[in-house]
């Protein structure tokens, strides 16, 4: 007699486990201020509160620029901006 199976017999089964992180990384500590400085060497310094995969700033709004922590701004005489980013690892 053949045996029968039926397709709960065949199946298979799979558990994926996934992490959802809605909560960007928090810059905070920034060095450089809303003022006027009297010297072009600015130092650039930062706190992130959780790991990152990447870092970067914008300054002037020129393109992104990759960070691997604290830095030193070498500037021009005049008004400048800057933007910083942080992904996190999630």
């Amino acid at each position: 007699m053949a045996q029968s199976h039926t397709r709960a017999d065949i199946m298979e089964q799979t558990t994926t486990y996934f992490t959802i992180d809605v909560t960007p990384p928090i810059i905070s500590d920034l060095s450089v201020e809303n003022k006027t400085y009297t010297q072009l060497d600015l130092p650039l310094d930062f706190t992130v509160n959780e790991l990152t995969s990447w870092i970067g700033c914008s300054l002037n709004d020129e393109a992104n620029l990759t960070l691997t922590g604290n830095t030193t701004l070498t500037l021009k005489e005049g008004l400048h901006s800057i933007v910083l980013y942080a992904n996190d690892t999630a």
